[in-house]
């Protein structure tokens, strides 16, 4: 099996989609809400801005079988793109959100749950903070070397 092939056919089938903006097609393709957020911060990365660059392609294959995927949409009209197929409007209240950065030792990282993992951080003050973490995403948190 050429996984080598297999993977860059997945990735270029991925950014046709987004392409052609088929992403509830790219959410039965990649199921996992985290990584496929990742996908779709990585194609917006690799779109065009829109002024300097208009399309961005990718050629694959050989001069007999030749597979050619390009993004045309620029950064921004992606990112709107995306964001109203990821963020539906909802017809029951705003929930207010606040960002907010914590810095601090982590205490604990918990992955044992079936959707999502916790980790627990305590900051400078000593005041403990919990933060769920989507399940697929748990890895690229928190790395130990053991």
């Amino acid at each position: 099996m050429d996984f080598t092939g297999d993977t860059m056919k997945e990735i270029l089938d991925g950014i046709a989609m987004i392409s052609a903006g088929k992403l509830a097609d790219l959410e039965k393709a990649i199921p996992d809400d985290a990584y496929r957020g990742e996908f779709y911060r990585f194609s917006e990365q690799l779109s065009p801005d829109g002024d300097d660059i208009r399309t961005v392609a990718f050629t694959t294959g050989s001069q007999q079988e030749e597979r050619i995927v390009a993004l045309t949409a620029p950064k921004k009209e992606l990112r709107a793109r995306i964001h109203k197929a990821t963020h539906p409007p909802q017809h029951t209240a705003e929930i207010e959100t606040e960002h907010v950065g914590i810095h601090g030792v982590l205490l604990e990282a918990d992955a044992t749950r079936q959707k999502a993992g916790i980790i627990e951080v305590v900051d400078s003050n000593g005041v403990s903070h919990k933060i769920i973490v989507p399940r697929g995403m748990m890895r690229d948190i928190v790395e130990a070397d053991v």
